[in-house]
């Protein structure tokens, strides 16, 4: 470790600044992947809890205050811009909160094709929400290995113009130029590979929380019309 220490801090200039670029991008991408992870695990008990308690739950106004205590679930979120907007488009004007028992009644097949798009939009955004910053992760994983390699190339023409020099090429000769290269390329893919695991990771569970939203509100919307058909 020491040995490693030491050549750093010999290295080239250009060597120190790539290093340096690659440390700054390691910080920032793990603290991405950490509030993501902290943001993920919050969404999917949130999540469940919704699901669980929505079930229990037959009336719409239950079902609408328990979703405004759920901040970082985007289903919850939905359903209140969903409901907000039924009842802003129902034509009796009906209050879900003043008369709760009959805001389904007054959802009607007009209602709910008027909505689609509203419906895509908020979808949309909140999956917009979710994957803020995952572009970092993305950039950092394309450029972090060239960055390695500049300091690859760098660092074997150094050891060559040390050869030519010298007039040798013998290990000591070449031997600092040719670590100064390992180094860096370690480094590039060091930043690199956590990154792109983790951008794979939250990418499939935006795809599975965009799916889950798409079924739950399409089942909710069949369900309310065999309910309306009894």
């Amino acid at each position: 470790m020491n040995d490693i220490m030491h050549l750093i801090l010999h290295s080239s200039i250009v060597a120190k600044t790539v290093l340096l670029i690659l440390l700054v991008l390691s910080v920032i991408c793990w603290g991405i992947i950490l509030e993501k992870i902290r943001l993920f695990s919050k969404v999917g008990k949130e999540t469940n809890n919704f699901f669980r308690l929505f079930r229990k739950n037959t009336k719409w106004v239950d079902r609408f205050m328990l979703s405004r205590e759920l901040r970082h679930s985007p289903i919850a979120r939905i359903f209140r811009k969903y409901t907000h907007e039924i009842h802003a488009n129902l034509e009796n004007s009906v209050d879900i909160l003043a008369q709760p028992t009959n805001f389904e009644k007054n959802i009607t097949h007009k209602n709910r094709v008027s909505l689609k798009p509203m419906f895509d939009l908020a979808i949309e955004e909140e999956i917009t929400i979710l994957e803020r910053w995952l572009v970092f992760l993305a950039t950092t994983v394309s450029v972090s290995p060239f960055l390695g390699l500049l300091g690859t190339v760098w660092g074997i023409m150094t050891a060559f113009m040390s050869m030519g020099i010298k007039g040798s090429a013998e290990i000591a000769a070449v031997g600092p130029g040719i670590a100064e290269a390992l180094i860096t390329t370690i480094a590039g893919l060091a930043v690199a590979i956590p990154a792109l695991v983790a951008y794979n990771i939250f990418v499939n569970k935006l795809r599975s929380i965009e799916k889950e939203v798409t079924n739950f509100f399409t089942n909710l919307l069949l369900t309310i019309e065999k309910e309306k058909m009894l």
